[in-house]
């Protein structure tokens, strides 16, 4: 059933997140996770275990070798603690495509007192028969065709015109383009997000975003990657002082930028080309 390919493709992205950064992976599992499941304890006590092992650690009370250790088994319990879900402890409003697939599970679950009070084979018998009077020819007192009320479209994506996108087209958009889009960590941070929610709407409306800036994008990656690299000699002559103040005010921009506000990238691209040109021409980069 396609619920339970969704659920397992869920948990395996939440546990790429684990992998991927622990700390924040256990704040967003609370999110994940709805008010009455009993798996909250669980999250409590792992995310308790790892205040305790970063306190510790900070204050030198244990050492760096241990604290390593406690965090992979801490990772590795999270890990487990993750493919234990099951649809009953999800929080339906985490996104909508998951609030689909929790209803779709609701809907063909089968209650074991219903079950056992009406057996399968006579709700079946009984779908039958109301499928053949369904069938039968009736008489209609309005013999005008009914017309047919036109569909409203589709909310959620701010562009109705825009093809909807399957969560693994995006997965493979965003791969391709991972190492532009981290020049910009909130953008990429809302990529993971949504690929982690799996909102096909959220993600047609990034993939538009992206493709639209995408020169701009690259450019930004192109030019800034060189000047980080040499930042930190440039600093240290005074005379360069000027350009290390306008990196400062340049690197804000990349830093801070959203996958919804990225038409800002195009007022700032020329300060960094210029730049760039300044710091090429006296061979600082």
């Amino acid at each position: 059933m396609e619920h339970l390919n969704f659920l397992q493709s869920f948990k395996d992205n939440l546990k790429k997140e684990v992998a991927t950064d622990l700390e924040k992976s256990l704040e967003m599992l609370f999110s994940v996770l709805n008010k009455q499941s009993p798996a909250r304890n669980e999250l409590l006590a792992l995310e308790g275990r790892f205040n305790q092992v970063k306190s510790e650690s900070l204050k030198s009370i244990i050492s760096y070798d241990t604290r390593t250790l406690a965090i992979n088994q801490i990772r590795n319990g999270a890990i487990e603690f993750v493919e234990q879900l099951e649809y009953k402890d999800l929080d339906s409003t985490f996104s909508p495509e998951l609030k689909t697939n929790i209803d779709a599970f609701n809907a063909a679950a089968v209650p074991v007192e219903l079950e056992s009070e009406f057996p399968l084979d006579a709700i079946k018998s009984e779908s039958e028969s109301e499928t053949f009077i369904s069938s039968s020819p009736q008489i209609n007192e309005d013999s005008n065709p009914k017309k047919e009320t036109p569909q409203k479209p589709q909310a959620g994506s701010s562009n109705p015109d825009a093809s909807p996108l399957s969560i693994p087209e995006y997965e493979i958009f965003v791969a391709q383009h991972q190492a532009t889009l981290k020049t910009f960590p909130r953008v990429f941070r809302r990529a993971r997000e949504i690929s982690i929610r799996r909102d096909m709407n959220s993600a047609t409306d990034f993939h538009q975003a992206i493709q639209t800036h995408l020169v701009t994008l690259q450019k930004f990656e192109t030019l800034l990657a060189p000047i980080r690299e040499n930042i930190k000699q440039i600093r240290l002559d005074r005379n360069n002082e000027i350009y290390w103040l306008q990196y400062k005010m340049i690197k804000e921009v990349p830093e801070t930028v959203e996958s919804d506000s990225l038409e800002i990238l195009a007022t700032a691209l020329p300060k960094l080309e210029s730049l760039y040109e300044s710091l090429d021409k006296l061979n600082l980069i």
